[in-house]
């Protein structure tokens, strides 16, 4: 074995090591899926600021979610997949009455295993007001499932794989 390859192999270990003592404490992945929810949230709502956004844990899953009450921002959404739907709940909403729309970015709490696994992941507008009951036919999920061989794939993959898809918040 020559240096290059030992010094690769001590270093993948090395940063394995870390991932799995940060991932592996209590709050190690909570805290690491808090931070990826807040600034992915941040980058993708039109929040003036982060106190908007809310951080929750809720039926297995952890939550950021930013309630829209303009239609004007609302309807600034490109994505061709949702804007159709909510323009006729906007129509359907008379002018005054209580607009609300949450938006949501949601990943499952799981134990990441130091093997492989797997991860559901998603997002979410809900315009079903006021209850805002999930499941509802005023409900439009995408969800996603992220396979993963180890912490270190994990790490650095799945940022990437959540970006892909909360660009689909403008």
């Amino acid at each position: 074995m020559n240096i290059k390859e030992y010094d690769k192999q001590q270093l993948t270990a090395e940063i394995n090591s870390k991932i799995c003592l940060d991932f592996g404490q209590d709050k190690g992945f909570q805290e690491y899926i808090s931070f990826l929810l807040m600034n992915y949230a941040y980058r993708y709502f039109d929040s003036e600021n982060e106190t908007e956004i809310k951080l929750i844990k809720e039926n297995g899953f952890y939550f950021a979610k930013y309630s829209e009450t303009k239609w004007s921002k609302i309807l600034k959404l490109s994505n061709s997949d949702i804007l159709p739907i909510l323009k006729q709940a906007a129509k359907k909403n008379p002018k005054g009455v209580g607009t609300k729309v949450v938006y949501s970015i949601f990943i499952q709490d799981c134990e990441i295993s130091e093997k492989q696994g797997e991860i559901d992941f998603g997002i979410s507008w809900n315009w079903n007001n006021p209850s805002f009951d999930s499941n509802s036919e005023n409900e439009f999920v995408k969800m996603h499932n992220f396979e993963y061989s180890d912490r270190v794939y994990f790490r650095n993959k799945f940022p990437k794989a959540l970006d892909d898809l909360c660009s689909q918040f403008v």
